[in-house]
Order: C-alpha cells, then structure tokens, then sequence
C-alpha cells in the first residue's frame, strides 16, 4: 500500500455533496450519476424453479421439516426468525412452497434465511427442486375484536381493561379533549 500524502486520495470516486443553494434534486442526480459510472457487480445467475406435477410432497412433512429447522433457530438463539416461521401460513403446491406472513418486515426476514433454510427443507423433505415464495397477507393483522378505534375510544377501552388509568386520570385531575 503506498504511503498517504497530500497528493494521494483519500476516496477512488468523489462523493456528492450539498452546496449552499443547491437543492436537494441535484443532490440526488449527483448522486444518480456516480453510480451509473461505478463498475456493475455480475450477480451470480439464480436457478429458476417452475412447479413439478411429478412432486407429491405431504403437508404433515413439510410441517415436520420446519418444526425441526425453527428448533434449530432457537438453539442458535435465533428466536425472531423461528417464531416467524412456526406462525407463517404454509401451502403448497406441488415443489412449490408459498408462506404467508403478516408483514414486510417478516417477509424480508425469510427473504434473507431462505439461503439456508431452502437446503435444509430440501434434504429433509427430498424434494430437490422445493422453492419458497414469501407472501404478504395482511388480513391475518385484523384486530382481535374486528374493529378499529378512535382516540376516544382505545382510551375507554384501555381504560376498561386496566382501572388503573381511570383512577390516574381522577387523581392528576386530566381530562384529554380530542
């Protein structure tokens, strides 16, 4: 590595920065601009599975499978993923495996262990061409109840299930108007 002087630079492409008047749009095509002069990474190319009528491939095992892989997850102290993964919502059609879960966030989750959790429900299930689609569903986020609340009323209910609130309000003599 050679020795930093003066004349040496620090960084191999110049940064976009804001100067004084200049807005944020040119900030950003700036910015736009140095990535399109970056060097392209070649991604790895990713196997394309298409749906097998040849696989019939039980529930009960597929179900097994990932009891036995969320048991490892928690062993590893992995905890968020296993529970993720033993409340998702699994069908399946044929190799394809389709797992609902509440939301993005959960499915980003899998997205990023699908690169070992795929060998593993592979080798257990012996079904090398299984592949994983994650959906979202929201529907399974609806309140216990059915209902959703205004101001006024998560506070009668928060107050019904906890006295507590009501006899705080009473004390520091607080009336919320909305």
């Amino acid at each position: 590595m050679a020795p930093l002087t003066d004349k040496a630079p620090l960084r191999t492409r110049p940064q976009p920065s804001i100067k004084l008047g200049q807005d944020l749009n040119a900030f950003q095509q700036i910015r736009q601009e140095n990535q399109e002069e970056a060097p392209a990474v070649v991604a790895e190319e990713a196997t394309v599975y298409e749906v097998n009528s040849r696989v019939e491939l039980p529930v009960a095992r597929l179900d097994a499978a990932l009891k036995e892989y969320a048991a490892r997850l928690k062993s590893k102290d992995r905890i968020n993923v296993a529970s993720i993964l033993e409340s998702g919502h699994t069908s399946l059609l044929h190799n394809k495996w389709t797992f609902a879960v509440n939301s993005e966030m959960f499915a980003q989750l899998v997205e990023r262990e699908k690169s070992e959790l795929l060998p593993f429900m592979r080798e257990k299930t012996s079904v090398p061409d299984l592949f994983l689609e994650v959906q979202v569903d929201e529907s399974r986020n609806a309140p216990d109840e059915g209902q959703l609340y205004t101001p006024e009323q998560k506070l009668k209910e928060l107050a019904r299930r906890n006295p507590s609130v009501r006899r705080m309000q009473e004390i520091f003599n607080t009336r919320i108007i909305y």
